[in-house]
């Protein structure tokens, strides 16, 4: 069992055009209703990327080593153009009793679209 989350991204700073590789973010924290607790780290660059797909003059596209980007969108193709993607975490056969997004690095603004089981 497990969860997918979408977003991971970070406006404007992340990875690869901000901070360093592996430079902590922050972290997902799973309550369990039994009351223990599952700590999944945020790491610009593995778990987390910048939103942006253009960088100055260049169109990038941003990928963190555990995700997958999932959607593309732009509201101009010349300015505007972001990514989401999803983080699948793999969690306890258990009841899930809250999750917390807990951005630790200031620098980080994070973004969280939507959490979805699978079973």
């Amino acid at each position: 069992t497990g969860l997918w989350v979408f977003g991971n991204i970070s406006l404007p700073y992340g990875f690869p055009t901000n901070g360093g590789y592996g430079e902590a973010v922050g972290s997902y924290i799973i309550n369990y209703a039994d009351g223990t607790v599952q700590k999944v780290p945020l790491r610009n660059g593995y778990e987390i990327t910048t939103a942006l797909t253009i960088y100055g003059p260049s169109r990038i596209i941003p990928v963190a080593a555990n995700t997958k980007n999932v959607l593309n969108f732009h509201y101009d193709k010349d300015s505007e153009a972001y990514i989401i993607s999803a983080l699948k975490i793999m969690t306890d056969n258990k009841e899930i009793k809250s999750i917390t997004l807990s951005v630790d690095n200031k620098k980080y603004a994070v973004l969280l679209y939507g959490i979805t089981a699978i079973l």
